[in-house]
């Protein structure tokens, strides 16, 4: 009955329908039936997908949309695969989408839904293979809350082969590896990399040398390890990638920061507690990932979305399985703050949060 609710919220209102999903995961969190699962996922990532649509879609703060959008509009048109750089995955994708020839905000909550509802599909897998939990449902609702949502809804190749990395990942088997490798790197083949290092991050202990060594190359890839790098590569590949990696970024450096902002408390208590869990030293590895990576702007662009996917799940289950008094409190912060962003913002949006008519956000126009 209380889905329901929330689904009718949801026609007048995505930030209301947000906030009934999370009330419902506190009082019904403990709740194993993957039909519950799943439906709240997918209400929350529809919500979520709805509100994260409402930015103006060709302004600079979603510059990607413009270039997926007019990709799109080309494949109905009937272009064709060789046509363009995309991969793959992301094409057949585009070609099945054309059938409908959706306007800008349709096709934005069409393709902001994937990229949520795969990854919180993907956390569930990840939690049902690895962890005996009994607040499943809390988890994955306050890591779909904590994914950075804004980001990935900016980098949608990147994050839709998140998913199948992180399936990859825990899968059993290395044919069912293989089949989810390869879907990953047919939406970005940056997988390719990715895959392996991430294996390596959450499958060996991390000794302190590997965070020096993050540390060190973030801080010194401007200064002159770039430099160094780019001299030993050939001229043409050196040519090709010095936008994409010797340029630094302010605005990307700034957004590292405000992904970890929420995860920094939550190992600083985990720190006093004397908590050194797989978990914390894996959390721990990845903000630092995502701060230091943040200094090369399209290699961080390329683990980003994983990275946030990963930092958002385990400090869940941190948050979540030690629940005392302090982690209690983080997580009503983490909550309050979280819902605060969708009023601080000084993006323009196309449609209020709330509306009298029925799906409302659908007209892109301000009420």
């Amino acid at each position: 009955m209380f889905f329901f609710i929330i689904v009718l919220l949801y026609v007048y209102s995505p930030l209301v329908s947000v906030f009934g999903c999370i009330v419902y995961s506190i009082y019904n969190g403990n709740s194993s039936s993957k039909i519950v699962i799943i439906s709240y996922g997918f209400i929350l990532s529809l919500s979520l997908a709805t509100l994260y649509s409402g930015k103006l879609l060709t302004t600079a703060g979603s510059s990607d949309f413009l270039i997926y959008f007019q990709y799109y509009k080309l494949i109905i048109d009937g272009a064709l695969f060789s046509d363009f750089r995309f991969e793959y995955g992301y094409f057949v994708l585009n070609n099945i989408l054309s059938f409908f020839d959706l306007n800008e905000i349709e096709f934005s909550i069409v393709m902001n839904f994937i990229t949520i509802f795969l990854n919180y599909v993907a956390v569930y897998f990840v939690i049902i293979k690895q962890y005996k939990c009994k607040n499943i449902l809390l988890i994955l609702i306050l890591s779909c809350f904590l994914f950075k949502i804004g980001s990935l809804t900016l980098l949608w190749r990147q994050s839709i082969a998140c998913a199948f990395i992180i399936f990859a990942l825990f899968s059993k088997g290395k044919f069912n590896q293989a089949i989810f490798f390869i879907i990953a790197i047919s939406f970005h083949t940056s997988s390719i990399v990715i895959f392996p290092i991430v294996y390596f991050i959450i499958n060996y202990r991390l000794k302190k040398i590997y965070f020096l060594i993050v540390i060190f190359i973030g801080v010194t890839w401007q200064l002159f390890l770039g430099d160094i790098v780019f001299s030993m590569l050939p001229s043409v590949l050196a040519n090709k990638l010095n936008i994409s990696l010797r340029t630094g970024s302010l605005l990307y450096f700034m957004d590292g920061v405000k992904t970890v902002i929420y995860f920094i408390p939550i190992l600083v208590v985990c720190f006093i507690n004397g908590n050194r869990s797989k978990e914390f030293n894996i959390l721990l590895f990845t903000v630092i990932f995502i701060l230091f990576s943040a200094t090369i702007t399209h290699a961080f662009r390329i683990i980003f979305p994983l990275s946030v996917v990963l930092s958002a799940m385990y400090a869940s289950i941190l948050l979540v399985r030690d629940n005392n008094k302090n982690f209690i409190a983080l997580f009503i912060i983490i909550m309050l703050a979280g819902f605060a962003r969708f009023f601080v913002s000084n993006i323009d949006l196309q449609f209020d949060y709330v509306g009298i008519v029925p799906f409302y956000f659908l007209t892109g126009k301000v009420i």
